[in-house]
């Protein structure tokens, strides 16, 4: 019995070599891997710091290009804004501009509301730091998108101050979170009464291109002090008006939104870049595309007649 009990240690004794020279495998493998890691981060870091190096080259490019884009934009609404604002007042209605609850049985509040006039007052930094004071919203913080700006991304991750905050689909999924929000107050009779306060912050085209200098999508937009957005998105190709529902996250002030029902596209921006004549927007297809696209504040047509609050 002893030996044969010996024999079965000496068979024994091979299997623990080999869980041996398996675990030197494994760390081995584990230290290659952790290798790559660390060179595919320096290659992104190295990558990352071309990309900003190569941006700030071209920063007052960029700025002129963006600038020239919108002149072009607001050059055709000055001298077509007769023309576009019959076609945007048809589409909208009489009286204009509103905000729309989905809750309430007739959803618009125009003369009635306090805050139904001034939907094309521009909405200074100033005003919406004032408006929000004492909120927890901080100070006020621009995006900038694209390579170089301090929101950007690659493959692998968005960068917000040269942080990797998410993925680029999660990033997307944030924006249509913070949507998800606002929407879920404006659905909610407990949440929204009629004495609601809101606080315009313009009328704006949004051009998808350079070479688009008469936008056919309009966006009447309002925040109120819950960071609550709402408001009103104009199609003048397709004749169709829509309500606009979307938040302000308090902590990165990302301002995003839906329009309508369509929940898998989101549009979103610094809530304090809408306190610009224009700003870069991102617009994410769901969780798989991002555009970047361009929202040019309006100015008001002489004839577009404000309503005024009720006494």
């Amino acid at each position: 019995m002893p030996e044969a009990g010996a024999g079965n240690l000496g068979n024994r004794a091979p299997s623990a070599g080999d869980r041996a020279a398996n675990l030197g495998d494994r760390a081995t493998n584990m230290q290659g891997r952790a290798d790559d890691r660390m060179a595919n981060r320096g290659d992104r870091a190295e990558n990352r710091g071309e990309w900003k190096s190569q941006f700030s080259d071209n920063r007052q490019t960029r700025q002129t290009e963006r600038q020239d884009w919108a002149n072009g934009v607001r050059d055709n609404w000055q001298n077509n804004r007769g023309e576009i604002w019959n076609d945007l007042r048809d589409d909208i209605g009489e009286p204009g501009w509103r905000l729309e609850y989905p809750h309430l049985a007739h959803g618009y509040f125009h003369y009635n509301h306090p805050y139904a006039h001034g939907w094309w007052t521009v909405a200074t930094a100033a005003a919406l730091t004032g408006w929000w004071a004492g909120g927890g919203y901080g100070e006020p913080y621009y995006y900038d998108y694209g390579s170089g700006g301090n929101c950007y991304s690659d493959e692998q991750a968005v960068y917000v101050d040269d942080q990797a905050v998410a993925t680029p689909e999660e990033y997307a999924q944030q924006a249509a979170d913070i949507a998800a929000t606002g929407a879920d107050q404006l659905a909610s009779p407990i949440a929204m009464d009629a004495n609601e306060e809101w606080l315009p912050l313009g009328v704006f085209g949004l051009s998808t291109s350079k070479e688009e200098k008469q936008p056919t999508k309009y966006f009447q937009l309002a925040v109120n002090k819950d960071g609550v957005i709402n408001g009103t998105y104009v199609n003048t190709a397709t004749n169709r008006n829509l309500p606009i529902q979307g938040a302000v996250d308090k902590k990165t002030q990302r301002a995003s939104w839906f329009v309508g029902d369509k929940k898998d596209t989101v549009m979103e921006t610094g809530v304090y870049n809408l306190t610009k004549d224009q700003t870069s927007v991102l617009v994410h297809f769901g969780t798989e595309r991002t555009e970047e696209y361009l929202l040019v504040r309006m100015d008001p047509p002489p004839e577009a007649a404000q309503p005024t609050a009720a006494n």
